[in-house]
């Protein structure tokens, strides 16, 4: 009982560090574009700290600097551009961060049993479930497990499988995850199925199963006699 009881809560650290780690990595490779808000300081010239919104053409105005085209770069690059602007004339030596108050430069899809998919801004620090409300909520022929799409630097799209029982049901936010750019969320529609059976048995006809909860062992199986017709319409999965 200790042991397993130390292998759950090694897998919720796990499951809480990978979540961190998702977030820290998403906020330090966020390319800035057009619309995205940012909160800018410079320590030495408090005068200078301002809130703006990068432009269309991917750039923002600031006193004494002018316009800074910033599109594309990073949150660290932003700031040591920012700061060898200022010390080229104002200031030997300047400090400034960047803080993104709103990320509306960057989208995720969402497909499937949703009210209403398609594409969604992610403004801020945004989760499956926060784009999932977005997108009307889960409509009542959703799936038990959604996934999400996400393309790697090498080009490879990994898949990451989610549990929405454990992650609704059991209200467990270690599995809800942060969203990155271009991620796609996919929550498959959970399909019955149509089985015909004809030949000699009593009451020939369709038969409708739940395929998914038989193998989830959520209901007992059918035993199939000969003679039997199983029909698969289309793929379940």
């Amino acid at each position: 009982m200790k042991r397993n009881m130390l292998l759950l809560i090694m897998a919720v650290l796990a499951l809480g560090a990978f979540a961190q780690e998702e977030q820290d990595v998403f906020v330090k490779e966020y390319k800035i574009g057009p619309k995205d808000l940012l909160e800018i300081t410079v320590f030495e010239l408090p005068e200078l700290n301002q809130t703006v919104r990068v432009s269309e053409d991917g750039s923002i105005s600031l006193p004494l600097l002018g316009q800074v085209a910033i599109e594309g770069m990073a949150k660290d690059a932003v700031e040591k551009k920012l700061a060898s602007l200022l010390e080229e004339k104002y200031l030997k030596k300047a400090r400034v961060t960047v803080f993104i108050r709103e990320y509306q430069s960057q989208r995720a899809a969402v497909i499937g049993a949703v009210g209403k998919p398609g594409m969604y801004e992610l403004i801020g620090r945004t989760t499956v479930l926060q784009l999932i409300s977005k997108a009307g909520g889960l409509t009542d022929r959703a799936s038990n497990e959604m996934f999400v799409l996400r393309e790697a630097k090498n080009g490879v799209r990994a898949r990451i499988a989610i549990d929405l029982d454990d992650l609704i049901n059991n209200g467990n936010q270690k599995l809800d995850i942060p969203l990155q750019a271009n991620d796609t969320v996919n929550i498959p529609i959970d399909q019955m199925i149509n089985i015909f059976v004809f030949g000699e048995v009593r009451n020939p006809g369709a038969l409708k199963v739940n395929l998914k909860d038989i193998i989830k062992g959520k209901r007992p199986d059918i035993e199939l006699r000969e003679g039997d017709v199983v029909f698969v319409p289309e793929s379940i999965f």
